[in-house]
């Protein structure tokens, strides 16, 4: 299944009850509205079907984790495609966009609510892979080349110069078929999003890439050249 074929009312309303029992369930909150929740999950779900053979090097990659709800989506995802595939997350755990505490919840961002969040919905450390650090640290750039990625979700610093710098960091380990995910495309709240991936990416394609979904704020695209 992908993003071109037609999905069930009833497979997203499935989803919208899924996202929304995680949300309620877990310590802090999810980021984006339901619209965005979802497409995360079909996201994963959809790049875990590229996956013909499993290891350590074939992954789902995620730059910024909050609390932990996305990954939470993505292991869940990963189940139901039934692989054996791991979500990587990259997130330094030490606040949000420079502030100590999450602006909505009031709450601290830091590891540990995000292991207790993955673990209390039946997750562990054999489903998510972290990378404590900021994604422009260069052990974990490089650490990172190791890895086959099937969906790539870009989350992190939201300026011009830092969606720039995990685009080019990390997409060229995107398998071909594979996903990127930009959140908070098309955001009134950080329009810098929008203008590197107008000025950098969409009009740079160059056939290996195309433009699978735009809706909400969450922009996709696949990898084409095989």
């Amino acid at each position: 299944m992908g993003f071109s074929e037609h999905i069930h009312a009833d497979v997203i309303e499935k989803l919208m009850h899924y996202c929304y029992y995680v949300e309620r369930r877990m310590k802090g909150r999810a980021a984006g509205n339901i619209e965005d929740l979802i497409i995360r999950y079909l996201v994963r779900y959809c790049a875990s079907l590229l996956a013909t053979s499993t290891g350590k090097d074939r992954a789902h990659l995620e730059i910024g984790a909050l609390f932990g709800a996305a990954t939470i989506f993505s292991c869940h995802a990963v189940k139901l495609a039934g692989k054996n595939l791991v979500t990587g997350v990259i997130d330094p755990f030490a606040g949000f966009y420079g502030g100590d505490a999450d602006v909505v919840t009031k709450l601290k961002i830091e590891e540990e609510t995000f292991w207790n969040n993955i673990k209390h919905f039946g997750f562990n450390e054999d489903n998510v892979m972290v990378f404590k650090g900021l994604s422009t640290d260069k052990e974990i750039i490089e650490r990172c080349k190791e890895l086959k990625i099937l969906s790539l979700i870009i989350d992190g610093d939201h300026t011009y110069e830092g969606v720039k710098n995990d685009w080019f960091n990390y997409s060229e380990q995107v398998v071909p078929g594979g996903y990127v995910l930009f959140d908070d495309y098309n955001s009134v709240f950080w329009p810098e999003v929008t203008l590197f991936v107008n000025r950098e990416v969409l009009s740079r394609m160059g056939g290996r890439w195309e433009v699978v979904l735009a809706y909400g704020n969450s922009l996709i695209v696949r990898r084409t050249d095989y």
